[in-house]
């Protein structure tokens, strides 16, 4: 497991014997996004310098150091077969503030296409399960998806009516959803560009999203601490989730679909049985949390400090 820090840490934690097994530190890179290469090999880390690097992971080495950017760097994302990364963020040198999103090459380093359309800051990325088309999106409400063989815009999706902070993809890339703090959530077809379903029931607005493995269900959460499931393909409301105390802005899924995980700046985390509205279990840690990841059976969340690891059995 990777974790970045402000002060310009960069850790590899190795799960297993819960030691550090590489730290790194860059004391004027504050690491606000970090991506990991498919096969391990390789994580991305990026923030406040504007100045995205390339770390080995088997050795600790940098391999690159991509500039391009005058400030924070908004998201971070890593091609399906690693080849390729691609970053969003502010470019007040060229001219194109902070709607410019930049595909790389990962064995040169070098750029590869310069994805302009935005008209606000781009907050989020998702990529198609074969690695065909990058989705991107933004403060001015919409989501562009993008070939990525020649960074050309293949549809613009409107209908948002506030910043989009969440995307989330089909295992079998047929549909592609997006969340809003216009307090919905909308499933699109990407390869049309079409909407499919308005997902309408919070109260606040939506920044967390995520898919079963199957692609059977969705989950969202909201500024208000309802996460609820729902059937992407008909758009029906499955199960609403209540008992946090403040926004839950991370979710993630186990393996068998069966639960999911949710981490809120009410400073707990809490499983969830997928098919039911019913917590199994809740901890409280000593700060707000904003990040959750499954692996197996141990959950892992962090926020102000952490990490911290749970073991989740016997559900």
């Amino acid at each position: 497991m990777a974790y970045g820090v402000a002060d310009g840490t960069i850790g590899v934690w190795d799960l297993a014997t819960r030691q550090n097994r590489h730290i790194i530190k860059y004391p004027s890179h504050q690491v606000a996004k970090l991506a990991v290469a498919p096969d391990g090999s390789w994580l991305a880390s990026a923030g406040q310098s504007g100045i995205v690097r390339v770390l080995d992971l088997t050795t600790g080495q940098l391999r690159h150091a991509l500039p391009g950017y005058s400030d924070e760097v908004e998201a971070l994302l890593v091609a399906p077969d690693g080849s390729w990364l691609a970053t969003a963020g502010c470019d007040d040198l060229r001219g194109y503030g902070d709607s410019m999103v930049q595909t790389w090459l990962f064995t040169t380093g070098q750029p590869r296409h310069t994805l302009i359309g935005h008209t606000g800051h781009v907050l989020e990325l998702a990529v198609a399960p074969d690695g065909s088309w990058l989705a991107s999106a933004s403060t001015d409400g919409t989501v562009w998806i993008w070939d990525i063989s020649n960074g050309k815009p293949l549809h613009t999706l409107t209908g948002h009516t506030g910043l989009i902070e969440a995307l989330a993809v089909a295992p079998d890339g047929s549909w592609l959803a997006s969340a809003s703090y216009d307090m919905t959530v909308r499933i699109w077809d990407p390869h049309s560009g079409q909407a499919v379903h308005t997902l309408t029931g919070h109260t606040g607005g939506v920044g967390a999203l995520a898919v079963a493995q199957d692609g059977s269900w969705l989950a969202s959460a909201d500024t208000d601490g309802t996460v609820r499931i729902w059937d992407p393909h008909s758009g029906q409301s499955l199960h609403t989730l209540t008992g946090h105390t403040g926004g839950v802005g991370a979710l993630a899924v186990a393996q068998d679909g069966s639960w999911l995980a949710s981490a809120s700046t009410d400073r707990t985390v809490r499983i969830w049985e997928s098919g039911a509205d019913r917590c199994v279990t809740s901890l409280r840690t000593g700060h707000p949390l904003w990040l959750v990841v499954i692996d197996g059976e141990r959950v892992t969340v962090a926020g102000v400090n952490g990490p911290y690891f749970l073991t989740v059995a016997g559900r």
